[in-house]
């Protein structure tokens, strides 16, 4: 099941993508095309691309989306033999297209390709959607030079106070109480990405119900008992 924005926690470290991932779901904008956002490793790009997806699907505005991942984008058109832009005419029905970890597959060969398919749907009106791990300027130069023309956003890892008000969410989200604030210190120090920290969360709430525990309120020994037993 994709992620949506209903479920993403707003911060500062990702406000200026949440607001560019929702004009472009919304076709709020049309300076974001494409739309590049980078960030380390659980910050939450995947969440956005999710969410931009999501909103076209359940809008019903006959829109058609695309979730591929960089690698399998490169070995389709590996598979493909005409040139880049009769592998574009395989996209014609779409009107979204996203992809992850572009980074990945960002070599001298495959950045070059990337690029001149992603010019390519571009120039035929096709919203391209892009996460990577690198910035604009860590990317190959043919990658840099497509999305330089689009919008470039950044999400960051959250700060402490970042990460404490997101298990509060989530602790009044998914109805489980933590009594004062050293257990929300001692799931901050234990990780520190968004992926990470939610993964920690759900495993809490799992050896909660395992224990039928559901409605206690967790102390920060308890929850040291539970997530280190």
């Amino acid at each position: 099941m994709r992620n949506t924005f209903n479920d993403f926690i707003v911060n500062d470290s990702n406000k200026e993508a949440f607001e560019f991932a929702n004009k472009v779901a919304k076709q709020e904008t049309t300076e974001a095309n494409p739309l590049l956002i980078s960030g380390p490793s659980g910050c939450g790009k995947s969440h956005l691309l999710d969410g931009i997806w999501h909103h076209y699907v359940c809008a019903d505005n006959g829109k058609h989306p695309e979730w591929i991942s960089s690698f399998a984008l490169i070995e389709r058109f590996k598979n493909f033999t005409q040139g880049k832009c009769q592998f574009a005419d395989k996209f014609n029905e779409l009107d979204l297209l996203l992809f992850d970890d572009i980074d990945l597959v960002d070599d001298k060969c495959n950045g070059e390709l990337l690029s001149q398919v992603i010019d390519e749907l571009i120039k035929r009106g096709k919203q391209i959607c892009v996460a990577s791990t690198k910035s604009l300027n860590e990317l190959s130069p043919a990658l840099q030079g497509v999305f330089s023309i689009g919008k470039c956003v950044t999400v960051s890892l959250p700060t402490k106070d970042e990460q404490r008000d997101f298990y509060k969410q989530l602790s009044k989200r998914e109805g489980i109480s933590l009594h004062g604030e050293e257990p929300y210190d001692y799931l901050c120090e234990k990780q520190k990405d968004f992926r990470a920290m939610k993964a920690e969360f759900v495993r809490l709430k799992y050896r909660m119900i395992c224990e039928n525990c559901e409605t206690a309120s967790l102390g920060v020994g308890a929850v040291k008992r539970y997530l280190e037993n």
